[in-house]
């Protein structure tokens, strides 16, 4: 008999565990699908390098990146963002939140009519 209760407690709290899972899991997705819809919202007013930053910070910061892209597509949808954003000024707001957003870059000098890396030129391996 105390096998049996022991038993139906184990699985009683595996059960509840695996709810408790569940929930989480749906929580995360609802998440993600509120923040995919930001983000398209978002875009529409991103010009430039300003998608390119937006994925840096995504891959860098994901938790603030969300909570900006929340605020920002908020303020979109109110009217408050009239114009376009650009790429410096989307780097300078994350920057000026404490953010420090690196974005790869890259120098290139034209020589002989084709584009060549700083990188390479200064090594002379062209």
């Amino acid at each position: 008999m105390e096998e049996d209760t022991d038993l139906s407690l184990i699985k009683r709290r595996k059960l509840l565990e695996l709810r408790r899972r569940m929930l989480v899991k749906e929580k995360l997705q609802e998440k993600m699908k509120k923040y995919l819809e930001n983000k398209k919202i978002l875009e529409q007013y991103l010009v430039g390098r300003a998608v390119e930053v937006l994925n840096a910070a995504e891959q860098q910061y994901p938790q603030a990146t969300r909570q900006i892209v929340a605020v920002l597509a908020r303020l979109a949808l109110n009217g408050e963002i009239t114009g376009k954003i650009s790429g410096e000024n989307l780097l300078w707001l994350f920057r000026s939140l404490g953010i420090d957003v690196k974005l790869k870059t890259k120098i290139l000098i034209q020589k002989s009519g084709e584009m060549v890396s700083l990188e390479k030129k200064l090594r002379g391996k062209i």
